[in-house]
């Protein structure tokens, strides 16, 4: 699908996790809907004698806006804008989509959120893509990073998108799929998840990343540093002992009845298949699983991420 450069647009926010934490989002809407929030945020800040609150930055990298063909919104005039959140809305019956990146994000997990996200919302859906705490520009630590909190700003992600759609659905990369996992085997209020690329077990991809001998370290009581591709952080040991209490064999039927669709890149390195395999013979119905040949762990090129979101779209229009 080709898409029209000059008519993206999308909002950069902030929204709170419930855990001392405003975690950064870009939510793409429906080009009438997102004017007028910009029109009320603009009035909020003349009645504040021209001072707001919160600004947010714009990363470079965050240089591309979407405005989505079809508005499924309709504008509440009685909304009022609070603090550095944008309001509520009146819902319309419509689903929106919650994007969500592995352990870490960078440049290519942004990239292709982004891609996502105007390919979904130019359908007429809301997305909502957001960074977990100490990634990015959301508030935090990388030392706070784990399944269990990654959880909870997931939570918080879904009641932000929630306060103006009617359901949500997650859409989530590598590591935040099993966080999508564990999510949605406790919160009822998630439509359906789509998952990328996601291990059924993380404990190997960790050791391969730090080595079995600093992972070792880690399991036995020292912090250690984790060095990628965007930079290097301290890893706690409660890393390790968070990671292994969630069994996605176990996690992964009580998303049942609600859709899931679990997709995989033909080329990862990472991952193997066989664990979407295992996941899909665990999972309840209705279950998928589909392989984007040739493509790594990350979607990198621009040939899978097509595939990726036509794959995403007709499992929507599916389950929809």
């Amino acid at each position: 699908m080709a898409l029209d450069e000059s008519q993206l647009h999308c909002q950069q926010i902030y929204f709170p996790n419930g855990y001392g934490h405003l975690l950064y989002g870009e939510l793409f809407l429906p080009a009438g809907e997102a004017e007028a929030r910009v029109a009320r945020r603009h009035q909020q800040v003349d009645e504040n004698s021209g001072e707001a609150e919160a600004r947010v930055p714009i990363r470079d990298w965050h240089s591309q806006f979407h405005q989505p063909r079809t508005s499924i919104f309709r504008v509440d005039p009685h909304a009022t804008v609070g603090g550095t959140i944008f309001p509520p809305l009146t819902s319309i019956f419509r689903a929106g989509v919650v994007l969500t990146h592995g352990f870490r994000a960078g440049p290519p997990d942004w990239e292709r959120s982004r891609y996502l996200a105007r390919r979904l919302s130019g359908q007429g859906a809301a997305v909502l893509c957001f960074d977990y705490r100490g990634v990015g520009q959301s508030q935090g630590e990388m030392r706070e990073a784990g399944l269990t909190n990654y959880a909870l700003d997931l939570g918080a992600a879904v009641s932000h998108l929630l306060s103006f759609v009617s359901q949500v659905v997650v859409v989530a990369h590598s590591f935040g799929g099993q966080v999508a996992m564990a999510r949605a085997a406790e919160d009822p209020r998630i439509a359906a998840v789509c998952t990328l690329g996601t291990p059924r077990h993380s404990l190997p991809i960790f050791q391969q990343v730090l080595s079995p001998e600093r992972y070792a370290e880690l399991v036995g009581g020292a912090e250690i540093r984790f060095a990628d591709r965007y930079g290097s952080f301290p890893l706690r040991p409660g890393f390790h002992y968070d990671l292994v209490r969630y069994n996605m064999i176990e996690l992964v039927p009580r998303i049942a009845p609600r859709p899931l669709l679990l997709v995989y890149a033909g080329a990862d390195n990472l991952t193997p298949l066989t664990e979407g395999y295992d996941l899909l013979a665990a999972a309840g119905e209705p279950k998928a699983l589909e392989i984007v040949a040739g493509a790594d762990h990350f979607f990198s090129r621009r040939q899978h991420r097509e595939a990726l979101a036509a794959t995403i779209e007709h499992w929507l229009a599916r389950i929809g």
